[in-house]
């Protein structure tokens, strides 16, 4: 019993020790974990090409400059839509405004008419005048200028950075996967679950990352169809964003047809057809999650649905968008961990935090149960 506590207290604070360093370094914690998460993807088919005779540093080389390459092309294709992305959410925060001001110029007159039911309107107190005080920027790169300046080169640095370090690391981590498979092995009393966590984990992010693409390319000529059905502006571009948000587990039904819906409300008289196109973007994204995605990401990310939404908004406030994208996939990895540490508080954990709860707890049970005498 003292050895399963103090095995529980390591762990407790292994976990904690790797959360503060996630947060205190957050820009190392990101590239370090974009890496090893390349690395999943790719191990698999270095592992193949490796079972064929190819060698292992010409492999990983290939490997590394084929997956740059296919980001390389995602980002370009994702920066000739950013500008229609950037009008249409500057159309559409217009549109929420103006409703905004609307439904709050109403609730404004229903309360002063309560109030002056109520209560006999008193005298306007008088207001003596403050002077006014105005900020000169003397420099011609001042303000909020300066600040989108700085904010754009920092931006611009980090990109370059990831897109260095991470092609980097992620070769490394290939090219010397036979060392870290003998250390993984040696890691646990019993050799096979090092091994064991590393498949599960591989299995894992590969069927997020790559059932994800496979979801957003059947998903994207629906909402294109429904969108140009609509006569919806910009609808090729709105219907990538869509497919994109309609990815995220339950904040992505909020979000998927939000912006096509206040693009339609802004034209005008189209209340019903803002109101159809959002209650079917609501209508796919539920199909899609309840019916598509289980037959192809099947249970090899299994997460249920509070723990998704929790890591969402845990790793999200912790490393913002790229929290938010990495977050399932490191979430499923820590999950894969608790279920095999050998530790029943922890493994309850991991049973708490899976979607197939009765297939987790089994033997776990089994395990913990009281031998028959």
């Amino acid at each position: 019993m003292k050895n399963q506590a103090l095995t529980f207290g390591v762990w407790i604070l292994a976990v904690y020790v790797l959360g503060l360093l996630a947060h205190e370094a957050a820009a190392v914690s990101i590239w370090i974990a974009c890496s090893l998460l390349l690395f999943a993807l790719l191990d698999p088919t270095a592992e193949t090409l490796k079972s064929k005779g190819y060698s292992t540093l010409v492999t990983s080389l290939a490997l590394v400059l084929a997956s740059t390459a296919a980001t390389l092309f995602l980002i370009y294709i994702m920066g000739r839509f950013s500008a229609d992305i950037v009008v249409e959410l500057q159309s559409s925060r217009a549109v929420f405004l103006r409703y905004y001001e609307e439904l709050d110029r109403g609730w404004t007159t229903f309360s002063d008419s309560i109030t002056h039911a109520f209560k006999a309107a008193a005298p306007p107190a008088a207001v003596d005048p403050k002077p006014s005080l105005e900020v000169v920027q003397n420099s011609p790169i001042g303000g909020e200028l300066r600040d989108t300046l700085m904010h754009g080169l920092g931006s611009a640095v980090t990109i370059f950075t990831f897109a260095i370090l991470v092609p980097i690391l992620t070769f490394f981590l290939l090219a010397e996967r036979d060392s870290l498979k003998k250390v993984a092995g040696r890691t646990f009393e019993d050799p096979g679950t090092g091994r064991q966590i590393w498949s599960r984990f591989v299995a894992s992010t590969r069927a997020f990352f790559l059932g994800n693409l496979v979801l957003g390319l059947v998903t994207y000529p629906i909402f294109a169809g429904l969108f140009l059905a609509f006569s919806v502006p910009r609808a090729f571009t709105l219907a990538g964003l869509a497919s994109f948000f309609n990815l995220i587990p339950f904040l992505g039904a909020l979000l998927a047809g939000l912006l096509p819906a206040l693009t339609v409300l802004g034209e005008g008289d189209r209340a019903g057809a803002a109101i159809a196109v959002y209650s079917i973007c609501l209508a796919i994204h539920f199909a899609v999650a309840n019916f598509i995605t289980p037959k192809i990401l099947g249970s090899k990310v299994d997460i249920n649905a509070t723990v998704s939404t929790i890591a969402l908004i845990a790793w999200g406030e912790l490393w913002g968008g790229p929290g938010l994208i990495l977050a399932i996939p490191l979430t499923a990895g820590i999950k894969i961990a608790l279920a095999h540490s050998g530790v029943p508080r922890l493994e309850w954990i991991a049973a708490l935090m899976s979607e197939d709860v009765d297939g987790t707890l089994k033997p776990i049970v089994s395990k913990t149960a009281p031998k028959p005498t």
